[in-house]
């Protein structure tokens, strides 16, 4: 365990509270659980075993993620708000979700079943995805099921963004600490997969588009995670990564309602084309 600064942090009375610019830890579904509350600024430091460690994970996840896009990825207005996040929802199910209100700005809700999930910073920032791609287009990615098609491959690609979002955020610490950098929520697969590592999903798969459709939104994210991650993976320094990431952002503000893998797939190439006659993105090697 290491210490990690918590920024944005907000002072309630006598105690500090885990209420910043772009994180805002709620009780929001059941089961019911505080957000932790504590006499001193610096006094966020649990056992795993409280649930205020793991209020205290995705606070400082979401935060740092929100900040990397603001200032590294410069889009100062995309989750540029206090996203309300509930550690310990969903029933105590062992399952995570985002959920929007239609204006763009939902909330998250994580499981507390098996390895609960907010004490996985992959399982965290996933969930974030979600909330970054109905921020930027106001539900164009969010999958109801409600109709096959193109509903079905905007769902399959918001959780292959999930997932990708999540390994490329995470890139540097896992190799630096000798983790597989491609497989997704090892911590919290540690309850349910048999896989070494144990992973959620990996983004390092071979599914190609039409090929290894499914048409289930987990399965068919792996299409999509997968051929970011590829390039993601080749460009040889972090700059160039930022890069990467600062063209997925802006290619998905430039899709229609209920993108198809076709439409999203265009809309990277346009994005590309689009930063680099602004001068802001060069991926040669």
């Amino acid at each position: 365990m290491v210490n990690l600064p918590l920024l944005g942090i907000t002072q309630n009375g006598a105690n500090f509270v885990l209420t910043g610019p772009y994180v805002q830890i709620a009780e929001i579904e059941p089961p019911t659980t505080a957000p932790p509350s504590v006499a001193t600024a610096n006094g966020f430091t649990f056992a795993r075993s409280n649930p205020a460690f793991r209020a205290t994970n995705a606070y400082r996840a979401i935060d740092a993620a929100a900040r990397y896009i603001h200032g590294t990825l410069g889009f100062p207005n995309v989750m540029n708000y206090a996203m309300q996040v509930d550690v310990d929802g969903v029933s105590g199910d062992d399952n995570s979700h985002y959920s929007g209100n239609g204006n763009s700005q939902g909330y998250i809700a994580y499981g507390r079943g098996g390895v609960p999930d907010a004490e996985d910073c992959d399982i965290v920032l996933h969930e974030m995805g979600h909330a970054i791609q109905d921020n930027q287009t106001n539900g164009f990615y969010l999958y109801t099921g409600a109709d096959g098609g193109s509903g079905n491959q905007a769902g399959a690609m918001g959780e292959g963004f999930g997932d990708f979002w999540a390994a490329a955020l995470t890139f540097d610490k896992s190799v630096a600490s000798g983790f597989d950098p491609a497989a997704v929520g090892e911590w919290d697969a540690t309850a349910y997969s048999a896989a070494n590592p144990p992973n959620l999903r990996r983004v390092d798969g071979n599914k190609i588009f039409p090929t290894d459709i499914q048409n289930e939104v987990h399965d068919d994210g792996e299409i999509w995670s997968a051929a970011l991650w590829n390039v993601f993976i080749t460009l040889n320094t972090s700059s160039k990564r930022d890069q990467m990431l600062r063209i997925v952002l802006q290619s998905q503000m430039m899709v229609p309602d209920k993108p198809s893998f076709n439409q999203g797939g265009h809309a990277l190439i346009d994005a590309n084309t689009q930063l680099l006659n602004i001068g802001v993105i060069d991926l040669r090697p």
